[in-house]
């Protein structure tokens, strides 16, 4: 929710037993900026894979500060203590340089990021130093050694003949072989079918899940949502193109993406586009007994906007994305936000000490503003638990079981499942349709709806 901490690359420039790195390894590393240089220093060089720490290291400002390891003897005032300086020096944007072990010179080029970070969305949770949150690229040994007794002239040993037979086998059944996925079939990309865009009731009705009499027949099953489905219906959707968003949702489960797409099916509720209205109608039942927080104000929209009947609730063209992003962040009201009723717009608590923007004049009429308090790590922990319950890999669910048992869960369940492209895809579509719902049911909950697209635009 709040983007107060650092976001620092740091690339492997080259050092004594690795002169020439092209593309050069890198680390994207988590700061708050009341860190010091000395905490940065120790991950840097951890997510660097050293392991004798016995030597100096220095940071090289570009305005010619150097902080570095201050020793009792040393005589040059000009070098800051590291234990004592703190990250809130850099700048965004700003480059510098850490170099470790002055013989080997070990280069590194340090770039903050432009824009400031939230540890809940980068990492799962607020660490209490920095830590390493991506990277790429293969980190030489900090020696040159390329196994544990080379001296530099021997030849390399030969290797197993076969292949891992001297890996004791009672510790595990396939050593380096990846098993296939235990997951249903058909995951991987499905492509779409040439069917012409469905414009009105009668392409629906002679469809192959109805008889022009009206007599259903069951749809055949609906294609796992790949990641190129759901950017092409965000798209269609955003744009209102409601032919190729209602062909999209028939070759899908829509249940999976009804708040995604609401806006759009809402906006062709209001404007009579009887194909999304044949949607919504088998949809609404569904989301009923589906039950999530947010399912029930939704179909009450539906039915409401169907009808033509006035709403309670007040209207305000909030983006339900961003003010997800903000209901999931910390718990705390002063890290929290305020949104204006007037615009959707999302302001911090304190624009002038979190944003260094002026406060709107009206800013404590609760009529123009309502606060937006976040709801803590308990929803994000229960959409979690309720994705692991759809898996059908046994292997990954079980795997997804163990990481959210204690600290880091967050981070543990995002690697472990981010290694199925199936089921990451599966994840970020589902998170995101839990944290939208959310959104409605806490708008509705404060005696507002957010408009539609159609609204926002007349």
């Amino acid at each position: 929710m709040t983007r107060t901490w650092l976001s620092i690359q740091v690339e492997l420039v080259g050092g004594m037993h690795a002169p020439d790195l092209w593309p050069r390894p890198g680390r994207l590393l988590l700061a708050r900026p009341g860190m010091t240089f000395r905490d940065l220093a120790i991950t840097i060089n951890t997510a660097f894979a050293r392991w004798d720490l016995s030597h100096l290291h220095a940071f090289h400002l570009a305005d010619g500060t150097r902080i570095g390891v201050r020793t009792p003897w040393d005589e040059d005032d000009d070098e800051l203590d590291d234990r004592a300086e703190k990250l809130s020096r850099l700048q965004l944007g700003e480059r510098f340089a850490y170099e470790f072990d002055f013989g080997d010179s070990w280069m590194h080029l340090c770039t903050v990021g432009e824009e400031k970070v939230d540890p809940a969305e980068v990492y799962g949770e607020h660490p209490d130093r920095p830590v390493p949150y991506f990277g790429w690229g293969a980190i030489p040994d900090q020696y040159g050694r390329r196994w544990a007794a080379d001296d530099g002239e021997s030849p390399v040993p030969p290797s197993p003949d076969p292949p891992l037979s001297d890996l004791p086998a009672e510790l595990h059944y396939s050593w380096g072989a990846r098993p296939a996925p235990d997951g249903p079939a058909g995951h991987g990309d499905v492509p779409r079918t040439d069917a012409a865009h469905s414009e009105d009731l009668a392409d629906v009705i002679t469809g192959p899940w109805t008889h022009l009499d009206g007599r259903e027949t069951p749809l055949p099953p609906p294609a796992p949502w790949t990641y190129e489905a759901i950017q092409d219906l965000r798209a269609a959707a955003r744009q209102l193109d409601l032919g190729t968003m209602v062909d999209l949702l028939l070759q899908h489960d829509p249940l999976e993406v009804a708040h995604v797409v609401a806006p759009a099916l809402l906006h062709g509720v209001e404007v009579g586009h009887d194909p999304v209205r044949l949607v919504v109608a088998r949809l609404i039942p569904r989301l009923s007994e589906r039950g999530w927080l947010g399912d029930e104000e939704l179909v009450a929209e539906f039915e409401q906007v169907g009808r033509g009947e006035p709403d309670e609730l007040r209207p305000t063209p909030v983006d339900l994305d961003e003010l997800a992003y903000h209901l999931d962040g910390p718990t705390h009201v002063d890290e929290g936000g305020k949104l204006e009723i007037a615009t959707g717009q999302l302001w911090p608590t304190d624009p002038v000490g979190m944003a260094g923007i002026d406060e709107p004049d009206d800013f404590d009429d609760a009529d123009a503003f309502i606060q937006v308090v976040a709801l803590g790590s308990g929803p994000g922990y229960s959409d979690m638990e309720a994705f692991i319950a759809t898996v059908t890999d046994e292997r990954l669910a079980s795997r997804l079981e163990d990481a959210i048992r204690g600290r880091g869960a967050f981070r543990r369940f995002r690697d472990a499942v981010h290694v199925d492209d199936h089921w990451w895809s599966a994840w970020l579509t589902f998170s995101s349709e839990r944290q939208l719902a959310r959104s409605r049911w806490w708008l509705a909950d404060a005696g507002f709806r957010p408009l539609p697209p159609g609204e926002l635009q007349s």
